[in-house]
């Protein structure tokens, strides 16, 4: 059995149970299903391997495989814990039902995924490359059988080498695997689904929640992730660790995929904004403007990152048709395309590209999280990134994140707090048109999209998402 055979079986589970399906598939879905990078919570053990920098940087270097025995647990009969620790997530008349779905996911599902890899029994790593696979899945929406073979020993060497997995319980290793296989078989199955059931709106979320998912578990930007037949590279982390001789070739790439960005600028008309969900401390919903770029053409894109696509906008439009539409005027409006014709998008107000040279200066910083706090839950997330720039073209970047999630069991509850933070980072930038560029200290060079209004930036864009200034 393939994977896609797998896949194709785990939506025939979710049809068996209690017409899920449409709860799956339905709007509130994106409020209240899986895509939420905060279920990354509900595991102490994938809290502190998540926040081990030397985990990140042996997965990224390729450390040496180890026996499967080194992250194998007993599980000694004890019955699963995780399909009720997610489960929890969702409105409580839905809980019963989802926790059905994802002991399916967990005992009938991923087993046979495990057999069909040869894949040892209770093996934390395959649960973790299965994870990183669907989350991979859904934000590329490129992921094969021949690209998945290679990726559980390549993780097994860096989890053998983690001391927090090395000192784990069997019991918090068994934790740890449900959370993965559940969450991964989740990601690759929906995925699935969609393909039979196509729904922009659910589309977006689940690509947001691989983006999320890469970034918080991973600790790199989820663009430097890559996944082929040879196994996975983390281009951010490689780079950093590497030979001098590498450095050229990062700045060669910045480049080109700056020359590019200026290029595909000449045919933007100017960008508008639209209203987009995002979700905040604890879970809270949040409608957040973002921007939407308006080409001369007519044509209109919601991803401002997409202008960077390595292939070009034309490949972007091809991978990713339902990140397009068209646009026009309709007086002070802006309307595009939806799925009811044409619609009035929320914001009238437009930003046109900076004058080369342009500064900024403050500190900004751009906030999220997640969390089931926000309907009833004891988990939440709290995730920021900062940024600081002066009008003499120096840049500061930094940030952390932390989580609280409690349980209670016999009349005796536990709290567990985790927080982490990135060290500060120095450079200098420039600002062309939607280009930001910043020319990090240790020579690494990064480029951004970046849109903001030039007579009062106290709010900035950068590759879609809203940075808030403290100070002008």
């Amino acid at each position: 059995m393939r994977m896609k055979q797998v896949l194709i079986a785990f939506f025939s589970t979710l049809t068996m149970v209690a017409s899920v399906p449409a709860q799956m598939l339905s709007p509130d879905y994106g409020t209240f299903g899986a895509p939420m990078s905060n279920f990354l919570s509900s595991s102490y053990l994938t809290q502190q391997v998540m926040n081990d920098a030397l985990f990140k940087r042996n997965i990224g270097s390729g450390v040496a495989g180890a026996k499967p025995a080194a992250l194998t647990f007993n599980d000694a009969s004890r019955p699963p814990t995780m399909p009720r620790k997610l489960a929890e997530a969702y409105p409580a008349a839905k809980r019963g039902e989802v926790e059905r779905v994802f002991n399916a996911v967990l005992m009938d599902l991923y087993p046979k995924l495990v057999q069909f890899y040869g894949l040892p029994h209770n093996d934390l790593a395959g649960a973790v490359a299965t994870f990183i696979a669907g989350s991979y899945q859904a934000y590329r929406n490129n992921i094969e059988d021949e690209m998945f073979k290679t990726l559980p020993n390549q993780i097994r060497g860096a989890l053998a080498a983690n001391a927090n997995i090395a000192g784990a319980p069997d019991a918090a290793k068994q934790e740890m695997y449900e959370q993965m296989a559940i969450l991964g078989m989740f990601m690759l199955g929906v995925q699935e689904a969609l393909k039979k059931t196509p729904d922009a709106q659910i589309s977006a979320n689940m690509k947001k929640a691989g983006e999320d998912y890469l970034r918080t578990f991973l600790g790199v930007d989820p663009r430097f992730v890559h996944i082929t037949n040879a196994g996975m590279t983390l281009d951010e982390i490689a780079d950093a660790t590497a030979a001098p001789r590498g450095a050229p070739f990062r700045e060669a790439s910045q480049s080109a995929l700056s020359s590019a960005a200026l290029r595909q600028a000449n045919d933007i008309e100017t960008v508008g904004f639209f209203s987009k969900i995002g979700f905040g401390y604890g879970g809270m919903m949040t409608f957040n403007p973002t921007p939407i770029i308006l080409f001369k053409s007519g044509e209109a894109l919601y991803d401002m990152e997409a202008l960077k696509f390595a292939g070009g906008l034309a490949a972007h439009k091809a991978a990713h048709p339902k990140d397009w539409t068209t646009w026009r005027r309709a007086g002070q409006a802006i309307e595009v395309v939806g799925d009811k014709g044409w619609e009035k998008i929320t914001y009238t107000k437009t930003m046109d590209r900076l004058p080369q040279g342009f500064r900024l200066a403050g500190d900004y910083q751009r906030t999220g999280g997640g969390g089931n706090l926000a309907v009833g839950g004891t988990a939440a997330v709290l995730v920021w990134s900062n940024l600081s720039f002066d009008r003499a073209g120096n840049f500061t970047s930094g940030g952390g994140s932390g989580s609280t999630s409690s349980e209670e069991s016999a009349g005796s509850k536990t709290s567990v707090v985790t927080s982490g933070h990135a060290p500060n980072e120095y450079g200098q930038y420039s600002i062309d048109g939607y280009s930001l560029t910043l020319n990090y200290a240790d020579g690494r060079v990064e480029q951004r999209m970046i849109v903001t209004d030039v007579a009062d930036p106290g709010v900035i864009w950068l590759d879609g998402d809203g940075y808030t200034s403290s100070r002008n």
